[in-house]
This record gives C-alpha cells, structure tokens and sequence, in this order.
C-alpha cells in the first residue's frame, strides 16, 4: 500500500526530530496526531516504522530503509515549490522558438545567447524547420514562435513582419563581379551559379527577377537552402543568390554584392492565433529585433560596405504591404 503526502511528512519529521514530541513541534501539530498518523501509515504499510525501548524512540530496519527515499522525495517537493515560486515571479519557464535555416544560423543562436544572459532561469528549444512544419507545430502549440523568410499562409497562424533585407550576389573575394557596384542577372551568364529549385520560394523569386529581363537563370548546382549555398561557393563550385542575413556571417573569403532588380525579402514571425503566447514571448522578440538590426547594418566582409548597397531597414509589420506591393518583381 502507498503513503500519503502527510504520511511521510510525519514520518521524516521524526526520523529527523528522533521522537513523537519533536515531530509534533516541527509540525505544528499535537503528539497524538503524530501517533494516529505513524499507526495508519504502518496498518497501511504492513510493518512497523518505529520501537519503544526504555524510552527511546528507533526507527525499524524497514524505517530506515524507506528513509532515503524520503528525503529524496523531500528534496524534489522543495525545488518544485521554488520552481513554482520563480513561475508565479517571471524569473523561470520554457520558451520553444524555431527558424529557417538561415536564420537559425544568422539570428537564433545570438538572440538565445543574449536573452539567456539577462533570462538564465528561461529554457530555451530550439528548432531549425522549414516554413510548413514550423506553422504545423505552431498550431498543435508544440512551439511558442517561429521566424522564416518564406510566407506561411494559414487561418490560425498569425504572420507579422520583423524585418527586410534583400537578395545578394556571394562570390569569392578577387571575383571579376566584386568589381562592379551591383550584379544583374546578364552579369551572371558567364558563371556558373549556385541556387534553388524552382518549387522553392527562393527559387521562384529569382526566375521571376530573371524573367524581369527576359532571361531564366542557368542553374550549375541546386541546393536547398542558402546554409548549403555558401560553403559551395567558398569552395569554388560558383556565384549564388542570398539573403542579405546570412551573406554576411560568412567571412571567410567571400564577399557580396546588391544584386539588381531588388529581390526583397521580409523575416516573418510567426505565432498562434488560437493559443496564449509565451509570457517570454516579447522579451525575446526584442533581442530577435536587435540581432536583425546589428546583423542587417554590418558591412560587407572584408570591406567597406558596397557602393549602391542600401541598407535594407528593420521594418513595422504595418510596412510590409506598402514594401511588397509592386517590388517582388523589381
């Protein structure tokens, strides 16, 4: 037969006081109730807890081996009611974010690691998913929020826009296109180039920037992501089209280029309309914001920022559709 909570709280209060009377006093309670107490948990248990002997108090061999158990329960009941006190405080919980793949490289990993210095009792888990399963686990609130570039459109997702930034043209440093101020897509011809299958949205975004001027990109390598993207070309295997992001983690032998018609790209946070949002949610949000803004506003690696390369800006969600409209295209 099992004990009760109060049971065992009376059973540790005498194996730690040594007698019925101590016990009682820790407790607050009177010696008899102890004892009515200690009787039911030993009819309960089948043996007995404790012996008198010439007045003293011994706890039994089946006592003292249920004791560490005790304490160990004991233990965990305090960390569970100081975690609870830091819950009801704000100073500990759970926050479940995802990103893309290129801002769980340029973005998350910053964002984390400064929320955590100023919320260390916060856990963080993070995931890297593409845009349908990051709204997936959204709705089934299996994550507090994601960030993707690609648009999710969904009637319970709610999507807000972070930030912009553009495409840009990667390349090796010395390459016969960091010469020029911006890249176009007649520039490309001669190079092979690194990208995206048509399906994806980076993919369909450049074919529509090609198509702008009559021309479809000649694909050398595809890949799926821009993660991918950017060692290859460090290797050599060509040029590629980029988020501004991510082009500017990558130092090591690389620099970019603007690459023209103007391909915006918008950070999309997305949420549940239908669940409460992570009482952490908003703290987070505003060092997700400050990483895009550091990361956005550095220079092109290696050098002074390109000549003719805006600064794509840190946007209001309310900018986005004045910002879209009439520019997917160039």
């Amino acid at each position: 037969m099992s004990l009760s909570l109060r049971q065992i709280e009376v059973f540790r209060a005498i194996m730690v006081c040594g007698t019925f009377t101590d016990a009682a006093r820790m407790l607050n309670i009177s010696q008899p109730a102890v004892s009515r107490v200690v009787g039911h948990a030993e009819n309960r248990l089948g043996f007995k807890l404790f012996r008198r002997a010439r007045g003293s108090l011994s706890p039994t061999l089946e006592a003292r081996a249920l004791y560490p158990d005790v304490e160990r329960i004991f233990r965990e009941l305090a960390a569970l009611q100081r975690f609870a006190g830091d819950l009801g405080a704000g100073r500990t919980g759970l926050l479940r974010v995802a990103a893309s793949s290129a801002l769980g490289f340029s973005v998350l990993p910053n964002a984390i690691n400064a929320f955590r210095a100023d919320w260390p009792g916060v856990k963080v888990v993070s995931h890297w998913l593409p845009a349908p399963q990051m709204a997936d686990l959204v709705l089934a609130h299996e994550i507090d929020l994601g960030l993707t570039v690609a648009p999710v459109q969904t009637p319970t997702a709610r999507s807000e826009v972070l930030a912009a930034t553009e495409m840009v043209c990667v390349m090796p440093e010395g390459h016969a296109l960091a010469a020029r101020d911006a890249v176009e897509p007649e520039d490309l011809a001669p190079h092979p180039l690194v990208s995206y299958g048509k399906g994806s949205h980076y993919g369909r975004l450049i074919e529509e920037a090609f198509a702008s001027r009559g021309l479809m990109p000649r694909v050398e390598v595809e890949v799926a992501v821009t993660l991918i993207a950017m060692p290859l070309v460090q290797g050599g295997a060509g040029v590629a089209l980029v988020d501004g992001l991510i082009a500017r983690q990558f130092t090591d032998g690389l620099t970019w280029r603007p690459f023209r018609p103007a391909i915006p790209l918008y950070v999309h946070l997305l949420t549940s309309s239908a669940s409460p949002a992570s009482s952490f949610k908003e703290p987070f949000l505003g060092y997700v914001q400050r990483v895009l803004g550091d990361t956005i506003d550095s220079p092109s690696p290696g050098s002074a920022r390109p000549r003719g390369n805006p600064t794509p800006a840190i946007v209001r969600p309310a900018d986005h559709v004045s910002r879209a409209t009439g520019t997917n295209r160039g």
